[in-house]
């Protein structure tokens, strides 16, 4: 039953949704940003921001290994660097979250840019 109800929990959110965070509260929290960014910049850098824990990564694996990264076996390698070094094991798994959360974040920017949502909204 319990994990019924946490797999149920997003969706509940997403249909309470404008009673949990209305607009206006979203207006006013939005308001005191100096910036603000294109939705297609956004998706820009949130591909930017996916990569860079594997690009950190990949350079704490060349430190780890001396240079000598395996190209016939990366993946064994990295499981390997992961059970040793816990820095390794938290950066996959952030490039991991990250690369879960784009597959949702990128088409809800385009799908809303296309359902005519307004830019400042998005």
């Amino acid at each position: 039953f319990f994990s019924l109800c946490c797999a149920m929990l997003p969706v509940v959110l997403a249909l309470a949704g404008e009673y949990i965070a209305p607009e206006w509260l979203i207006e006013s929290i939005m308001e005191p940003i100096p910036f603000r960014v294109s939705p297609y910049m956004a998706l820009v850098f949130a591909v930017a921001l996916v990569y860079t824990p594997f690009g950190l990564q990949l350079l704490y694996k060349m430190y780890l290994t001396k240079g000598k990264v395996d190209n016939m076996a990366p993946r064994k390698q990295s499981e390997q660097l992961k059970a040793m070094y816990p820095a390794f094991a938290r950066l996959s798994a952030a490039e991991q979250n990250m690369q879960e959360s784009m597959v949702i974040f990128a088409p809800a920017l385009l799908a809303a840019l296309q359902a005519g949502v307004p830019k400042d909204t998005v």
